[in-house]
């Protein structure tokens, strides 16, 4: 958070191309290397990360003196956006019923919303995927349909925009969040398979549009880059310090939770050059042919992905849980993803049901075939076609260009979680593919009622109870406790910030109660117990920290000033209370 605005403050200050980037340099980097050597590693003139928040946040300082309160007010204004976006793409998806639900759900998930609330990219960032997702459907369903004789050359001219359109929107989207490549890989793949169902040359111009439309897109960066001689096509300095932290042989906990690199990945971050394609190549040969190795942390990774939890990094949602009424009573991931799971399944059968229905003689005459031509009957999900023409028909298939592009950018997120750290908030961005499926599910029950389709009924609940099973069964394997020392540390010296050392006190002691060998927070716990006076508290607690840690700057001192101070009745009576 703190990188964002410290970088939004040179741009404020008038290096708006950056020749001067900020690279944070933390505590925990010294393990590995000094700064100078992290700096080469990220390249002295790229960007830390994807530079547009951060000129966002500088655009917000020229307006005011404190950029945060509005800063969280835009957040929230695309939150909202992004719950519109939602029923968008639940309508297009599976009709209104599922749109409203989808929306519904993306206005009471915790996660999202309090995400919005911090200075982090990944509230904007769901609401930008949300509205490429949008783009490509209907570049998608565009590219699908059948060119009518009139309108030949003007249906291309309209599926090499609508392409391009899409791909200027992903590589602007390159410039605020490391996902782009992704969602550009998403579109080549949703908008050139539906083309390629008319012809070759059609799925070749499309795919054409839509990667110059993201080159376009990225141009600004591309000019920048040039000016002050950065990599031509580098955003971010992160993918390969990240590539490099969770996938070597050593990581810890296979590259899961967080600690501090050592030599190994120094080792392969000189060998690499700090380069990702370099960094693949060490990370590849760092396993010295142990594949069983490689294969083990790669699924701790992946399981990690779908725990019930959202496992802290630079905020810790569960903290926040325990202390907000809204955020315990709003629906998680542990209640998204199954449901949308067991529909995704669903959908996969149905889908190998009537490709093998299409290979049998059409049934004889009766309610069974007065069902299939006229659609599914509560079902809600392939309304008939049957009588129509060719165009009508393709029309209607918006429904299937929906499934498919969630489909797969569900998938290539996903695949993408299992090689950086799976934390919350890069996890987010499974969560609207996940709530859409949910939102479907929720809305074909009541069909499913009327027409008393209890078998697919059944099928489905038991598809939800095995998902939650599933993800209960890791959860439990992966998480030891839900809430990290570190974050009552932080609202501890928060609220010791502030004043109220007794609410930092009761903070310090949890933070304790999970790691009692921190001197630095008994010596902070020990401060605040002397300013209170509770002088015996806090000289016991003076000694735990020299006896821990004998050359703690400045508690020898502390201890023999305590001691040195009067014990008065008025002492004692507070030390007592």
């Amino acid at each position: 958070m703190a990188t964002y605005l410290e970088q939004a403050r040179r741009f404020a200050a008038g290096d708006w191309l950056g020749r001067d980037p900020y690279h944070p340099y933390h505590l925990w980097q010294k393990r590995a290397a000094p700064p100078e050597q992290w700096l080469r590693w990220y390249g002295e003139k790229s960007f830390h990360q994807a530079p547009l928040y951060s000129y966002a946040i500088a655009v917000a300082m020229r307006i005011t003196s404190d950029p945060v309160p509005l800063i969280r007010v835009v957040q929230v204004l695309l939150g909202a956006a992004t719950c519109v976006l939602l029923v968008l793409l639940g309508r297009a998806a599976c009709g209104p019923g599922a749109g409203l639900v989808a929306g519904l759900i993306g206005a009471v998930y915790g996660p999202l919303f309090y995400l919005e609330l911090q200075v982090l990219r990944e509230g904007p960032a769901v609401f930008g995927f949300l509205l490429i997702a949008w783009l490509t459907i209907h570049s998608a369903r565009h590219a699908a349909l059948p060119p009518g004789p009139d309108l030949i050359q003007a249906r291309a001219r309209g599926v090499v925009a609508s392409a391009a359109a899409v791909g200027g929107l992903i590589g602007g989207y390159a410039l605020f969040y490391e996902t782009a490549p992704i969602l550009l890989l998403g579109a080549v793949v949703a908008v050139g398979a539906a083309a390629r169902k008319i012809s070759w040359r059609r799925a070749a111009g499309a795919t054409a549009a839509v990667v110059v439309g993201a080159l376009l897109g990225f141009a600004p960066m591309l000019a920048r880059n040039a000016a002050v001689g950065a990599p031509l096509f580098g955003a971010s300095s992160r993918p390969g310090i990240n590539l490099a932290f969770c996938n070597m042989a050593d990581a810890y906990d296979s590259g899961v939770t967080f600690s501090p690199p050592g030599e190994p990945f120094r080792r392969i971050m000189d060998a690499s050059g700090g380069s990702t394609l370099g960094v693949v190549r060490e990370v590849w040969r760092s396993y010295e042919g142990r594949r069983a190795r490689l294969l083990r942390n790669w699924w701790n990774r992946f399981t990690a992905v779908w725990i019930r939890n959202e496992l802290p990094d630079n905020t810790s949602y569960d903290f926040f849980r325990r202390h907000s009424v809204l955020l315990r009573a709003s629906p998680t991931f542990g209640w998204v993803f199954p449901a949308g799971a067991a529909m995704m399944a669903a959908l996969a059968v149905n889908s190998i049901a009537r490709s093998r229905s299409t290979r049998r003689p059409p049934p004889r005459p009766g309610r069974r075939a007065a069902e299939s031509r006229a659609g599914s009957p509560g079902s809600g999900l392939h309304p008939g076609a049957a009588g129509r023409n060719e165009y009508e028909r393709a029309e209607e298939s918006i429904a299937a260009a929906a499934r498919r592009v969630l489909l797969v950018y569900t998938g290539l997120l996903a695949a993408a979680l299992t090689v950086v750290p799976p934390q919350a908030r890069y996890r987010l961005f499974l969560v609207p593919c996940f709530a859409l499926y949910a939102a479907m599910l929720i809305a074909a029950v009541p069909g499913w009622l009327r027409a008393r389709r209890w078998g697919r009924m059944g099928g489905v609940a038991a598809a939800c109870a095995a998902f939650a099973l599933a993800q209960h069964f890791v959860s439990r394997q992966r998480l030891r406790a839900d809430v990290r020392p570190a974050d009552w540390v932080v609202a501890g010296a928060d609220w010791m910030r502030t004043g109220d050392d007794a609410q930092a006190v009761a903070y310090f002691r949890r933070a304790l109660e999970l790691a009692p060998k921190n001197a630095s927070v008994r010596r902070a716990m020990a401060e605040c117990l002397a300013r209170l006076g509770r002088i015996e508290e806090a000289v016991s607690n003076y000694e735990r920290v020299l006896k821990d840690q004998p050359n703690m700057p400045g508690a020898q001192r502390a201890l023999e000033a305590l001691r040195r101070r009067p014990r008065g009745p008025a002492t004692r009576a507070v030390g007592e209370g």
